[in-house]
């Protein structure tokens, strides 16, 4: 990749517009990019990373927040975006949700039965295009800055 990441997250917009343009791309092709990144400034990577929402990480989500983003997606393509994650991730996301959708969504995911890599990565890409159009409209937050401190 010839350093190219590496000089997108320290560009213009620096780590913030890494993050962005990387949380649109396929997990294969990001992760290789945030390798790329880490072997050249680790520092830098911890910075995207921070500042990266992906589909996997909707588990992290408080349980209000990750209900609205779940009932505001389509239900095809939550089912469709669980098909291949990991059971840990899985259930966090399923969290979100009533039991009895819980299994209604197992059932529809199990019963797909083979699907392209990349259907399922266009589906995670829809999620969390939905949830980062919930954040704008002040509805959920899905990051916090990570400059900002929290008192609990």
């Amino acid at each position: 990749m010839g350093g190219r990441f590496v000089a997108l997250a320290r560009g213009p917009g620096g780590p913030g517009a890494a993050a962005a343009i990387l949380a649109q791309m396929d997990a294969a092709t990001r992760d290789a990019a945030l390798a790329e990144i880490e072997a050249h400034d680790p520092a830098l990577a911890r910075l995207v990373r921070e500042r990266m929402f992906t589909f996997e990480d909707l588990g992290r989500l408080p349980p209000r927040d990750l209900a609205l983003v779940l009932r505001a997606v389509d239900r095809a393509d939550l089912a469709l975006a669980l098909r291949g994650l990991a059971e840990k991730n899985r259930e966090a996301v399923l969290a979100g949700l009533s039991e009895r959708m819980r299994a209604m969504l197992r059932e529809d995911a199990d019963a797909m039965g083979p699907q392209r890599a990349q259907d399922v990565e266009e589906a995670r890409r829809r999620i969390v295009k939905a949830a980062r159009a919930l954040e704008a409209e002040g509805r959920v937050r899905l990051l916090p800055d990570p400059g900002e401190r929290w008192l609990v």
